[in-house]
């Protein structure tokens, strides 16, 4: 009997220490990928409050986490305040961070700052729209006149009835002094131009160009304006450069009793209030068909790239071995590299609906 409990309490000393040490390696483990991290990158983009970063955000969040020896920051002005954006830069260049991704809400303003950042040692990636003037490594960004081209010859095609009879466009982009939003505006702008050309007459006429600064008040009226000026039957198109132009535009055709589809409006980026005015909604009618289409970029991709370049460069495999690339100043990545977009319409909208 003795023995049989010496037995027993041997083989439960024996599994206690088992799973002691299963537990104790768990732990070690935990602790190691929660040591204090050897590479610290920031994240920072103008208009950070905007819902169209959310995906980029929630991504860098998520490579933070997941990555061994690494932690990310996440920041930048909520207005696109260009002041604002350089002061916060300026704290990451002090702190000595790894590397910086950076979308610009000014990049004449923040092409210094960068310059002074790589001066130091701190790679710099540009994301979505560039600072071409600065010594940023590369940018990561759509090919932004073709997406402007894209969205406006789908609309076009799609609406090609109506363009039987003069039409008249406005576009509503953030702001002129950033890259991204004056290429997609020009993108549209070149189909309009090839439109009339082939038809040998003027059918559609860009009514008015307006400013929105990425907010659904200031969009709104500016868009109202545009409207007061030239009349309600005027304006046939909206374009919206960016995530917010089409609530905007919604919000004041809604003002003005018009109809939906009365005036077509497109959009761009994600943004959840803009895909459900996309879809089709049987139980409110009123929001049916209200945008046409948006352009969504490839953000969760284009933002991984970005931190893969940074991570390459700061770990010493960005420059092939089997080449002399460094010796002769060649730069060892494109000036840009280009994700192409996709236009979303009711058809496949549900595939991006959370």
């Amino acid at each position: 009997m003795n023995r049989r409990l010496i037995l027993l309490a041997a083989i439960a000393s024996f599994a206690i220490g088992i799973l002691t040490g299963w537990t104790l390696t768990g732990q070690k483990r935990d602790t190691a990928m929660k040591a204090t991290p050897d590479r610290r990158y920031a994240l920072n983009v103008a208009f950070s409050g905007a819902p169209a970063f959310g995906e980029a955000r929630d991504t860098w969040r998520r490579i933070g986490a997941s990555t061994a020896g690494v932690e990310t920051i996440y920041g930048g002005p909520l207005t696109g305040d260009a002041n604002k954006q350089i002061e916060e830069l300026e704290m990451l260049v002090e702190q000595n961070v790894s590397g910086i991704v950076v979308y610009p809400s000014d990049p004449a303003a923040l092409a210094p700052t960068i310059d002074k950042a790589v001066a130091k040692g701190i790679p710099v990636v540009t994301l979505f729209s560039d600072v071409s003037n600065s010594k940023r490594l590369t940018c990561v960004q759509e090919p932004e006149v073709e997406s402007g081209r894209k969205i406006a010859t789908k609309v076009f095609e799609d609406f090609k009835a109506r363009l039987q009879q003069p039409c008249g466009v406005l576009i509503s982009y953030a702001r002129p002094s950033m890259e991204n939003q004056v290429n997609r505006r020009a993108g549209i702008e070149q189909v309009i131009k090839e439109w009339n050309a082939k038809n040998g007459a003027d059918i559609i006429k860009i009514v008015d160009t307006v400013s929105d600064e990425i907010d659904d008040a200031k969009g709104a009226e500016a868009i109202r304006a545009a409207f007061t000026k030239h009349g309600k039957d005027k304006i046939q198109f909206i374009f919206g450069c960016d995530s917010r132009s089409a609530i905007a535009a919604v919000s004041v055709l809604k003002e003005l009793k018009l109809p939906p589809k009365k005036v077509v409006v497109t959009g761009w980026d994600s943004d959840a209030d803009v895909l459900d005015l996309i879809a089709a909604k049987p139980d409110r009618s009123d929001d049916s068909e209200w945008v046409h289409a948006t352009v969504i970029l490839y953000v969760s991709a284009m933002t991984q790239t970005a931190f893969g370049l940074l991570e390459s460069y700061n770990l010493g495999y960005m420059y092939p071995e089997s080449l002399r690339l460094r010796e002769f100043s060649v730069p060892p990545v494109p000036s840009s590299i280009l994700v192409p977009v996709n236009a979303v319409d009711k058809h496949n909208v549900g595939a991006y609906r959370k």
